[in-house]
Formats: C-alpha cells, sequence, structure tokens
C-alpha cells in the first residue's frame, strides 16, 4: 500500500505515528459517501463546520495506522459511519491540521497525471 509516513510529536510530548495512504477509488468513494452523510445529517450546522467535517472526510478516507489499518474504518453502512464525529470528539485540533496539511501534500486536489487526445 502506498502512502507517507508521518510522525507528530503533541502538546503532551507523544510520538504519534500515522499513515497516509495514497487517494485510490475506493477512498474516494468513501469520502464522497461521507459528504453526502453530511449533508444529510448535519446540513442545519454553519456552512464553516460542514466544511471542516468535509475536511476531515478527506483525511479519514486515507488515514491508518502504521501498520496499515484505516484509524476509522467505514461502518456497515453509510447512514451509521459516524467516523467524522469520531475524529471530532478523538483528535487534538493541532494534530488534525497537521495531518490535514500533510494529507494535502499526499493527495493533491490536483491531479499529477495528464492526458492527450492524439487523433486516429
Amino acid at each position: 500500500m502506498k502512502g507517507t509516513n508521518v510522525e507528530i510529536t503533541d502538546s503532551d510530548g507523544e510520538l504519534l505515528s500515522f499513515k497516509l495512504r495514497k487517494m485510490n477509488v475506493s477512498a474516494s468513494a468513501r469520502r464522497y459517501a461521507l459528504y453526502e452523510r453530511i449533508s444529510k445529517v448535519h446540513g442545519e450546522k454553519p456552512q464553516a463546520v460542514q466544511n471542516m467535517m468535509m475536511v476531515a472526510s478527506n483525511l479519514i478516507s486515507v488515514l491508518s495506522s502504521e501498520n496499515g489499518d484505516l484509524i476509522y474504518p467505514p461502518a456497515d453502512s453509510v447512514d451509521k459511519d459516524d467516523s467524522v464525529e469520531k475524529l471530532f470528539d478523538d483528535m487534538d485540533e493541532d494534530v488534525f491540521t497537521l495531518l490535514c496539511t500533510a494529507n494535502a501534500e499526499c493527495n493533491p486536489v490536483k491531479s499529477s497525471l495528464t492526458a492527450k487526445k492524439k487523433p486516429y
């Protein structure tokens, strides 16, 4: 599994180790399913909170332990997948910010691939 190892020393001096997987089709599908759930379940919340939840969805889709297991594995169904809420409750804001920054570098929004049309 391709990815990037990330080590962070938290505010308590504890070393935290994570692996950010490279975004693949499965992770992307989960991310979009979480986006839909956020819109449906948290649609009444301020847009800034929803945006932060969507950023968390990006991270949740690729965040794994050092051995490659997803830290927030998907639930049996999208309606029951409360991973975003769990991350909000569990994770320190500074760690979240650092992981999101690392994820943006590991999985940039702009694709690094290009395609050219060739005439027949």
